[in-house]
């Protein structure tokens, strides 16, 4: 409980005793650290993908892999690695300072993956920014919508570029409305890295009836299955074995 109380986010300068931290304290903040780690060290992943926001609880994973290890003086866990992509966040289209949702009640704040090449177009169009259509500057704080703009520009190119130095290349262009060159070139990058997966979604979903799309997820969710529940047994019978409670 102490480990898990370390990674537990609480009101600034609060206690755990205190009252504004027990008002936040629910079951969920105990029991997911622990049913997360139960899901990576079960299946003995090496690496995780995860949020910034979520390396803290992929620490108590961490931790109870090496008191495992240490305690029973067998390798049976590597401690995972967090992998975190360079897309750390992305804003909504609709209200840039909020993180991108799929859950948001407005369908234009996203960029689905099945969304067509039309409908991405339509959504990047209408991303809002501000009312100077003819500058680009990367400022997150005083210009949040071209800096998302910007950002989801550099990760679906896989641009390594500075994004000062994006917003300058786009700030130097001549005779063009710079927002709307910005906003097309975000819309071919987005297209270009989306269109693969979309075209094997749409595959699945229009070249067969109802029952052969039923039928063919079900075997994929069934070989997953057998996949999982292999690798869960293994683990399961190294452990049995170290705590002394195999056979």
């Amino acid at each position: 409980m102490g480990d898990i109380q370390s990674k537990l986010e609480l009101p600034d300068g609060s206690e755990i005793n205190s009252e504004a931290a027990r008002a936040k304290l629910k079951l969920g903040l105990y029991s997911y650290p622990v049913l997360q780690a139960a899901d990576i060290l079960l299946y003995r992943a090496t690496s995780v993908p995860v949020g910034e926001d979520q390396v803290q609880h992929l620490e108590f994973a961490r931790n109870i892999a090496n008191n495992f290890n240490e305690t029973f003086k067998r390798q049976i866990f590597d401690p995972p690695k967090p992998f975190i992509s360079p897309a750390k966040r992305i804003m909504s289209l609709t209200a840039p300072t909020q993180k991108m949702s799929k859950s948001d009640t407005s369908s234009s704040s996203r960029i689905l993956i099945n969304d067509s090449r039309a409908l991405i177009g339509q959504k990047i169009a209408k991303a809002l920014t501000d009312s100077d259509t003819n500058s680009i500057t990367y400022d997150p704080v005083a210009r949040p919508g071209i800096a998302n703009l910007i950002d989801i520009l550099r990760y679906a190119a896989s641009n390594n570029d500075p994004p000062e130095e994006i917003a300058r290349t786009f700030n130097e262009m001549r005779d063009a409305v710079k927002v709307k060159q910005l906003k097309d070139a975000v819309t071919d990058a987005v297209d270009k890295e989306l269109k693969d997966v979309r075209a094997r979604y749409n595959e699945i979903m229009e070249s067969a009836g109802p029952d052969d799309k039923k039928f063919y997820l079900d075997s994929v969710l069934e070989k997953g299955r057998r996949r999982a529940e292999k690798a869960a047994r293994e683990t399961m019978g190294l452990v049995r074995e170290a705590v002394g409670l195999s056979g």
